[in-house]
């Protein structure tokens, strides 16, 4: 073999190699499954946030913390899923959480909760769904699976349909169902019957959607998703003396604040 020849080969060597390495370690250069995941669910909180106030009250029984008033569900979805099912990709994350003090306080276990559509088949007897468990940081996959938590998701969901829910979720609303709008509907009620006590009384100022849920100098008043564990709904029927002290306010518009807080109590 000639100097140049030699030459040539050597220079080739480490590209013969890596064609090598390639072929031969391909499980190596597949994509981490966890990084994968997190992609996926990243910027979740950008979402669209479902009302979860379809879902047949005590469906959730002690999951999510349901057994506990003081807590949270928010729902958040990629827009992928509605109310006739999901499509593959599909991927929707439950918060579980309560605000104490005005710090949010995760439930202790699975208080991150996110559940993503794969290809048919995937897991026929759990709607294709994969289930993952994510830290509350957002920089980590603690769990994930069809069988997440020893199959009890995929059990649970299973009778999701009976609860108002649709293919495993009990988080999609019919479509019918418009989302009130805090600009439109709820804070005129608060301005026309609460504001001119509360624009800081008690440090509670119902003047904006973030005085709102800032609560005031005792705590939160609105725990969204959860308007019979809101103050302020309690307060509104009555308990504790009638606020505003004027007299109560309407029916309707008591119903359309407690639609508000079921729905999320959302800035829309």
């Amino acid at each position: 073999m000639t100097t140049m020849k030699r030459r040539e080969a050597f220079r080739l060597l480490p590209i013969l190699l890596l064609a090598l390495s390639c072929s031969d370690l391909g499980d190596e250069l597949e994509v981490d499954p966890e990084a994968e995941l997190l992609e996926a669910f990243s910027g979740y909180d950008g979402w669209t946030r479902l009302p979860t106030d379809h879902v047949a009250a005590g469906a959730l029984d002690g999951a999510h913390q349901g057994g506990d008033s003081t807590y949270t569900r928010a729902i958040y979805s990629n827009g992928l899923a509605d109310g006739t099912g999901a499509a593959e990709g599909a991927a929707l994350v439950c918060e579980t959480f309560r605000l104490v003090d005005g710090e949010r306080q995760w439930a202790p276990e699975l208080g991150l909760l996110g559940m993503i559509k794969r290809s048919g088949g995937f897991a026929p007897s759990g709607g294709d769904w994969e289930w993952v468990e994510l830290d509350t940081t957002g920089t980590a996959v603690r769990a994930f699976g069809a069988n997440l938590a020893g199959g009890a998701c995929v059990s649970c969901h299973s009778g999701a349909e009976d609860a108002g829910g649709v293919g495993f979720t009990f988080s999609l609303p019919p479509e019918d169902e418009p989302l009130l709008s805090y600009s439109a509907e709820i804070q005129p009620i608060f301005n026309a019957h609460c504001v001119s006590c509360h624009p800081g009384n008690g440090g509670l100022d119902l003047g904006s959607w973030t005085g709102v849920l800032d609560g005031g100098s005792s705590g939160p008043v609105v725990v969204a998703g959860n308007a019979d564990g809101s103050w302020l709904v309690q307060r509104l029927e009555g308990a504790g003396g009638v606020m505003p002290p004027s007299g109560p306010l309407p029916a309707a518009s008591i119903q359309a604040v407690r639609d508000w807080i079921e729905q999320g109590a959302q800035d829309n």
